[in-house]
């Protein structure tokens, strides 16, 4: 009985736990680079995330809109789409309850590692 009942707290603990959130976590480090450099960085709130070029750590859950602004220069806006991360989703689908662990914390998607703006001079027609 006690063998099954380890067996059981075994099979649980894998069933709550996703394979992504294993293999690649809840979060990303993203590069964020303008031209030219130095450009502050917002994210749709408004809170001020760096200064390019900057490492940030974002969550992976959700679409992410990022706007960048250098006195002297037009606004820029990134628009970080996430995507599914493939392998750790078929891995999912073989031990398919922990696809909703993955979804729910985000653990699921991904950005592109490196998002590049640039930056016209203001009232360029570029």
């Amino acid at each position: 009985m006690k063998t099954i009942s380890c067996l059981l707290v075994v099979v649980t603990a894998v069933m709550l736990t996703g394979c992504n959130s294993i293999f690649v976590g809840s979060t990303q480090k993203v590069t964020i680079d303008t031209k030219p450099q130095d450009a502050k960085i917002y994210d749709a709130q408004g809170n001020y995330l760096g200064t390019t070029p900057a490492k940030l750590t974002l969550p992976r859950g959700e679409n992410k809109t990022l706007k960048l602004k250098k006195e002297g220069y037009d606004t820029a806006t990134i628009f970080m789409n996430r995507k599914v991360e493939w392998w750790p989703f078929v891995l999912d689908i073989i031990v398919w309850p922990t696809i909703f662990v993955d979804w729910a914390t985000g653990a699921m998607f991904k950005y592109d590692s490196v998002y590049m703006a640039d930056m016209p001079k203001a009232g360029s027609t570029k």
